[in-house]
């Protein structure tokens, strides 16, 4: 994930790899695996050098679809992305938790149905702006599938974590 998301989509250097390092991830000797603080830290490094303008939200989103693009230009990420097109939405949604989970230690999800075309995907240990991160990646993923209607809804839970309805037509 974080080669996918610094090291192929933001290519980071100067300042923003000197703040990355500060919060534990070295673009130059990136490690397989990383714990979620690392990575949380890392998005709100990136949010302030890329999208200070920008609510946390609204630019982890924006980080999950520059994640995403970077992402399938890895080698894991090319096999994925030749596989998109073929997945129905439904087939997608149900194996999207898995692919939240990958590379990250300690990620909790849970997916529940709420009708045929309608999904929630709960993040239960992951700060809220996660949902908005992972939407971020399903946009992209349901444009590469050619899915209409898609409607995501990003939602802090009560007591900490958050989740992601996920809809399409």
């Amino acid at each position: 994930m974080f080669d996918g998301l610094f090291t192929v989509a933001l290519k980071p250097s100067g300042a923003f790899s000197e703040a990355l390092k500060a919060r534990g991830f070295d673009p130059d000797r990136p490690e397989p695996e990383y714990p979620l603080a690392v990575w949380h830290d890392c998005l709100d490094v990136a949010w302030q050098q890329l999208y200070p303008l920008e609510s946390r939200e609204r630019a982890w989103w924006l980080l999950g679809e520059r994640f995403l693009e970077g992402y399938l230009q890895t080698l894991v990420g090319r096999l994925i992305g030749a596989a998109l097109p073929l997945l129905s939405a439904r087939t997608f949604v149900t194996r999207s938790p898995r692919f939240v989970a990958t590379g990250l230690q300690g990620a909790a999800l849970e997916l529940v149905w709420q009708g045929e075309r309608d999904a929630v995907v709960h993040l239960t240990n992951l700060p809220p702006p996660s949902a908005h991160l992972t939407a971020g990646v399903v946009t992209v993923c349901m444009k590469r599938m050619k899915v209409s209607g898609v409607q995501l809804d990003p939602t802090p839970l009560d007591g900490g974590g958050c989740s992601l309805r996920i809809r399409w037509s």
